[in-house]
């Protein structure tokens, strides 16, 4: 019943199709925020996504503000179903942790970390966040701007392993 009453919609707005259209076909939504009908789904993401290589700054703005350019709504916002490919999902979730531990950091210092998030607030946060940040000593001076989202998350998860592994030995 319910499979049979989407078909009718898609037909209805002229996106039902016995095969699968080739080409992403764009919808605007209510809100003005895109949303792409291919490989016989809706995803809030286009098929020609890609993860940008970026820092950590770069993803944080990316996760709470997207990229209107591109039209691509707040990373926040999506889930591995709205990714174009199966693979991404691997990526995606290492976005999702960083995020999630800097947005740890931000709120054991104190801070609340607002629903409504401005651009003022999101520099602030972040700043409070990597001011936060706990890295493995290293023999190089690092800068923190200039690493990438991944090498930061395998130095974060090194800290976590090493303390873990303190605490384990030390009971």
């Amino acid at each position: 019943m319910l499979e049979t009453t989407i078909e009718s919609l898609l037909e209805r707005v002229g996106l039902a199709h016995t095969e699968y259209p080739t080409a992403t076909t764009t919808v605007s939504s209510v809100n003005g925020e895109n949303v792409y009908y291919y490989e016989g789904k809706f995803h809030l993401l286009p098929q020609t996504f890609e993860f940008p290589r970026t820092g950590p700054f770069g993803a944080w703005m990316l996760w709470w503000f997207g990229d209107k350019s591109r039209g691509y709504p707040p990373l926040k916002k999506i889930r591995t179903i709205d990714l174009p490919t199966s693979c991404m999902s691997k990526r995606y979730s290492d976005w999702a942790m960083m995020i999630q531990h800097l947005c740890e950091l931000i709120t054991e210092s104190g801070e609340h970390i607002p629903s409504d998030m401005t651009e003022q607030d999101a520099i602030r946060l972040f700043n409070i966040a990597m001011d936060s940040l706990q890295l493995p000593p290293s023999k190089r001076q690092r800068r923190l701007s200039e690493l990438s989202l991944t090498t930061i998350l395998r130095l974060v998860r090194e800290v976590k392993a090493k303390r873990q592994r303190l605490n384990k030995h030390s009971q």
